[in-house]
């Protein structure tokens, strides 16, 4: 009898691990997916750039990279960050998108009384320094 019931328990475990891989109703949905592909390797773009200043804003304050070399890396991700707002604001205005985050201006964005980061979007306390969601000098 014992033997029987470890049978029917992993048979019963078997269905339930396997009935997920074999069930096409949640796969093999009719409704097409719409995916802005453009828009999203735009924001991929404009957050590698950020990254990478911010990356470099880090290994120059704690004495790893020498004043020359921050000023190159800086200029080369500064003006890839340029490039790539420009074409996100070209690609929202010529497609009707519209952003979910807030202007990268480079400065606290505001909304009345509340304050935004500039990278990230999060709302900032009263007096912040720093984001503390991502870390940004403010």
């Amino acid at each position: 009898m014992l033997i029987f019931g470890a049978i029917i328990f992993i048979v019963a475990a078997f269905v339930v691990v396997a009935l997920p891989l074999v069930d096409k109703t949640a796969a093999d949905s009719d409704e097409p997916v719409a995916v802005d592909l453009t828009l999203a390797g735009l924001q991929e773009e404009k957050e590698s750039a950020y990254n990478a200043l911010k990356e470099a804003e880090f290994d120059y304050e704690t004495g790893k990279l020498s004043d020359e070399d921050y000023e190159i890396i800086k200029k080369k991700y500064s003006a890839k960050a340029v490039e790539t707002l420009e074409k996100l604001e070209k690609y929202q205005g010529a497609s009707g998108v519209e952003s979910r985050e807030p202007s990268d201006e480079g400065k606290e964005i505001t909304s009345g009384k509340v304050k935004f980061c500039p990278g990230c979007g999060n709302k900032l306390e009263t007096g912040a320094k720093f984001c503390p969601g991502c870390g940004q000098k403010l």
